[in-house]
């Protein structure tokens, strides 16, 4: 039996940052959440407080994903 792993999209970091992707499309660099590269977070929720828009995360080894469950 396989186990299809379930990846949603991959936020943008930089500088140890999240940026919200909403805000970088219009040319903004929000920051959301700090990240480390040894932090790893299941479900973690982020808010972005100059567009309103909410996110449900999976942090893991440096990189941020959308969680799609």
């Amino acid at each position: 039996m396989q186990m299809q792993e379930n990846r949603g999209r991959l936020l943008p970091v930089s500088d140890g940052y999240v940026l919200c992707p909403k805000c970088l499309k219009h040319g903004l660099r929000n920051k959301i959440q700090e990240i480390t590269p040894d932090m790893s977070a299941i479900r973690l929720r982020l808010f972005c407080r100059q567009c309103k828009a909410r996110y449900i995360v999976n942090i893991a080894e440096g990189q941020c994903r959308e969680d799609q469950s």
